[in-house]
């Protein structure tokens, strides 16, 4: 038992020193979801009453896994085909996309629960149309994709109502 546990020790540690160089980015990305894994927690219980959800938690670490693997994969690509400086702008650019989409839920949950009319629920409120709205100009191909996918989602509302 003890040779099993060695074995996983040193696959995770030499794993672990393999993608050092995205550490800060993994960091960044765990403050990311662990901020908004508890601002939904206490909005959803406190603003919406609803009772704790393990479906939801293990959503929320469904999706964290998706992003830790998706930003480690695009690194180990890019670094064995000998694009290590590639391979650090991708990763950093789906950390990006990820603290825009994540911030923005985050934003909408905090003004959620500030007291309506509050000085902070005006500030939450203006940083949140900010970010939902003017921030995503700035960014390239961001604006294209709400785009399109605002249509769709519009389409898709009116094909319900005409059933």
């Amino acid at each position: 038992m003890g040779e099993i546990r060695s074995f996983i020790v040193a696959i995770l540690t030499g794993l672990a020193a393999y993608l050092h160089p995205i550490a800060n980015n993994v960091f960044a990305l765990l403050w990311l979801l662990g901020g908004n894994f508890i601002i939904g927690l206490l909005c959803g219980l406190l603003v919406y009453h609803e009772k704790f959800q393990w479906k939801k938690m293990l959503q929320c670490f469904y999706e964290a896994l998706i992003l830790f693997g998706l930003a480690a994969f695009i690194y180990v690509i890019g670094r064995e085909n000998g694009n290590h400086e590639g391979a650090m702008q991708a990763v950093s650019m789906i950390i990006y996309a990820a603290c825009y989409f994540y911030g923005v839920r985050i934003l909408r949950n905090l003004r959620d629960m500030a007291k309506d009319g509050s000085p902070a629920w005006h500030l939450l409120n203006f940083l949140y149309s900010i970010m939902s709205m003017e921030f995503a100009k700035h960014i390239p191909y961001l604006q294209e994709y709400i785009n399109t996918k605002g249509a769709e989602a519009h389409n898709e509302l009116e094909k319900e109502e005409k059933t």
